[in-house]
């Protein structure tokens, strides 16, 4: 079974002890996300700086979002500041913890590393369990990451994988569900899998299901792609060291290149710069340039508590993360590019 042997190459790198091919990372995020009984009295916690994917998959469940700050330096959830802030806002009724001004239960967080950098995972882990808030970490961008010589993805009750195209490797589309419980990866595995019962014949169903399973076509280009991964990694850094150099020798002082964090290994998926100035209107002339120039660099996503179906839901003081957007730009980073 391709399935299988994709599966079994993954758990090889991440040291995960189950994982399960979705069809995408947005679906992957949905799936830990009910599979953890988030619902519509719930909010979820994430990053503003942050693709689309996490409030998407939340919003399906009619639960709300609840925007939280990130560091300069990992970009990651900010963990002294997420614990300040969660001990502001959350009274405790029984074993569980409640918005004061919504009266949500705040149920979930995801953490994303961004980039393919690891944030303070171990850090956040701690806060989460200070009040009791399931984990999903986000580790769409970061096959081949590590934090504190551990995978990314293994932190959390759940992590989450990304095979799009632009991913360090793909399979097409795709993505997983990485977890290390085994009840989680049976009922996960089940219910991506429309929740049918097993039966030679008979067409029956134990629960409401998603067909959400990935295609062995793609887990074939994926495996076939995963062989490869070592030399991709080994790329993607010697990409960033010769950034490096040239920022170096050209003695550019406008902005630095990002570097992967304190006790973190990155696969450096994407190479970023950050502009020592934050500035919208310097930014953009340094976009427009490259890109007139035919040079295809590109800004950091819109912050989503900016989007004007997000604008609404509960979001906490977010200066870091209006100043990296003002700062953040994303050079080429393609393992094929020589410069």
């Amino acid at each position: 079974n391709i399935s299988n042997k994709f599966c079994k190459k993954l758990k090889d790198i991440t040291g995960s002890k189950y994982i399960v091919p979705i069809i995408n990372g947005t679906t992957s995020i949905h799936l830990a996300l009910y599979d953890s009984g988030v619902s519509n009295n719930d909010e979820v916690l994430m990053p503003s700086l942050n693709f689309i994917a996490s409030a998407n998959a939340t919003l399906y469940l009619g639960a709300s979002p609840h925007f939280v700050e990130v560091e300069k330096e990992t970009f990651g959830i900010d963990p002294l500041k997420l614990d300040k802030y969660l001990k502001k806002i959350l009274i405790k009724k029984g074993k569980f913890f409640y918005n004061k001004r919504t009266k949500k239960r705040v149920k979930t967080l995801i953490a994303v590393h961004i980039f393919g950098h690891p944030c303070k995972i171990d850090m956040i882990k701690k806060v989460c369990n200070k009040y009791n808030i399931n984990l999903i970490e986000d580790a769409s961008e970061s096959l081949g990451s590590y934090y504190k010589n551990k995978h990314v993805g293994n932190f959390g009750k759940y992590g989450i994988l990304s095979f799009n195209g632009n991913k360090i490797i793909t399979s097409g589309c795709g993505g997983a569900i990485l977890t290390n419980n085994k009840n989680i990866f049976k009922r996960i595995n089940h219910i991506s899998t429309t929740s049918k019962k097993n039966h030679r014949w008979e067409y029956d169903y134990s629960e409401l299901g998603f067909n959400y399973r990935l295609p062995n076509l793609n887990c074939a280009l994926g495996l076939s792609q995963i062989s490869k991964i070592d030399k991709y990694l080994k790329k993607k850094r010697n990409l960033y060291q010769l950034y490096n150099l040239l920022i170096q020798n050209f003695k550019i002082d406008e902005f630095e290149l990002i570097k992967e964090p304190k006790n973190c290994k990155s696969n450096y998926w994407l190479q970023a710069i950050k502009l020592k100035s934050p500035n919208n209107i310097t930014k953009n002339k340094i976009l427009k340039l490259f890109n007139d120039n035919k040079i295809l660099i590109r800004p950091l996503w819109k912050l989503n508590h900016k989007i004007s179906y997000l604008k609404k839901y509960p979001k906490m003081n977010l200066k870091i993360s209006n100043l990296l957007e003002k700062s953040i730009i994303n050079l080429p980073s393609s393992v094929n590019l020589n410069l």
